[in-house]
């Protein structure tokens, strides 16, 4: 006690310090979904090497993973081409995607990203083998601030807008995403993006 003040505890602080994180997290994505909804988020549309944007996004979450002893896997078409999109933000999505499957996959479970090409469009998919989402749950999940499961949310910090975020930008970048789950036996999203058209030049 100094002063007649009773000195914070290492406890106290470290949580004051992740509510603060917590918070400032919760205003930047709200800042971000208002400019995505607006369409005046910058997005910066060239060509993408998706196998490339997937390897950096699973070894920026690999430590998450092992921490929880899960099984983080890269399955990847050999001729995959490269999409037409915004790298900085696919690599955002991808990444918010990988981060829910490990949060809610229970320890030494699996976590799959696989990408393939199907009628000029690139798929790309996030499975777990987590808990899964009740049927009745899926068609809000994109919804913002919609949490299937409020308490399981608050344990992982979770505030129900990355996914609204990362439609948003799927979208902005000319894609779709959803979901497919059943509850109890994990889930997949997928998100799709549009291949790169390269032009043939002009016969003289």
């Amino acid at each position: 006690m100094q002063d007649g003040l009773l000195e914070p505890k290492p406890e106290l602080l470290a949580s004051l310090y992740e509510e603060t994180m917590l918070v400032n997290r919760l205003i930047n994505d709200l800042q971000q979904l208002a400019l995505a909804e607006a369409g005046q988020l910058h997005i910066e549309m060239g060509a993408v090497d998706v196998h490339h944007v997937i390897e950096q996004a699973v070894q920026a979450l690999s430590a998450d993973a092992r921490k929880k002893e899960i099984h983080l896997q890269i399955n990847i078409s050999q001729d995959l081409p490269r999409v037409q999109a915004d790298s900085e933000r696919v690599g955002q999505v991808l990444r918010n995607l990988i981060s829910n499957a490990i949060k809610y996959t229970p320890p030494k479970g699996a976590v799959f990203v696989s990408a393939y090409t199907n009628n000029q469009q690139v798929y790309i998919a996030v499975k777990d083998t987590g808990h899964g989402i009740p049927q009745e749950a899926l068609p809000y999940i994109f919804e913002r601030f919609y949490r299937v499961d409020s308490s399981r949310n608050r344990k992982t910090g979770g505030y129900g807008l990355g996914l609204a975020i990362a439609k948003q930008l799927v979208q902005l970048m000319g894609g779709t995403i959803y979901v497919e789950s059943t509850d109890g036996h994990g889930s997949t999203f997928t998100f799709t993006l549009p291949v790169l058209q390269i032009e043939a030049p002009e016969k003289a």
